[in-house]
């Protein structure tokens, strides 16, 4: 794959692939993900590279696979990451039956991917944590609930915080409610262009003016989340 254009100015082939999960690939040894290592690379570039104003947000943490992975990009950038989840493990209980609640897990695969430092989580439903949400967003990666009608509410939910030129990733479009979303965002070409695929992960940027970018200062959420970042234990 190769996304090089004006849309990013960020170039993926084949090759930076390779070299940048070479490099990657030993952070996050031994971290449980469930994405393909192409996957993972590409990420790790976006992350690196957007140039859009706004934070770096992720919607499912699971175990922390995906979050080393942009938590490295934030880190050498020496930004925050901020991952959304519930971390109540309820689709994948019947893997892990012993470990309904996994955020410890999380935390401590953050530990080892040497991330623990710049991310910042905020527990709980992501459409229900919108609401108290603000900050405008550079880079959004959906991966949290894939049924039930969960990626329409993430992605009616997050994407109006999008700045132009950000980037939107979305992971597993071969699921039916995923593929669902991204028809949504092909389907606004005035709004969103697809910048890349690769593997099951689908790449989108927002074009167009700022007109239709939410900015709503919310007495809740001002000034709360990014003041500080965890303490021992990924709490305040």
């Amino acid at each position: 794959m190769n996304t090089e254009g004006k849309e990013t100015g960020i170039v993926i082939d084949d090759a930076r692939l390779d070299s940048t999960w070479a490099g990657l690939s030993k952070k996050v040894a031994g971290i449980e993900m469930l994405l393909h290592w192409k996957e993972a690379a590409m990420l790790n570039i976006l992350a690196s590279e957007v140039g859009a104003t706004g934070h770096i947000v992720e919607i499912g943490g699971w175990m922390g696979g995906s979050t080393c992975i942009i938590g490295n990009a934030c880190k050498d950038r020496g930004i925050p990451l901020v991952t959304v989840d519930h971390w109540a493990d309820r689709v994948v209980n019947q893997i892990y039956p012993w470990n309904s609640d996994i955020f410890d897990t999380w935390y401590g695969n953050l530990k080892k991917g040497g991330v623990d430092g710049i991310v910042i989580p905020i527990r709980g439903e992501s459409f229900e944590v919108v609401k108290v949400w603000w900050y405008p967003i550079a880079m959004l990666f959906i991966d949290g609930g894939h049924f039930d009608g969960i990626p329409q509410k993430d992605l009616a939910a997050w994407t109006p915080f999008v700045s132009p030129g950000g980037i939107v990733a979305i992971h597993d479009d071969f699921k039916p409610d995923v593929a669902e979303i991204c028809k949504t965002l092909e389907d606004q070409p005035e709004t969103w262009t697809v910048i890349g695929k690769i593997e099951t992960m689908r790449v989108y940027q927002r074009v167009g003016e700022d007109d239709n970018i939410v900015r709503i200062p919310n007495p809740y959420a001002q000034g709360r989340l990014f003041d500080s970042f965890p303490t021992e234990g990924g709490r305040w």
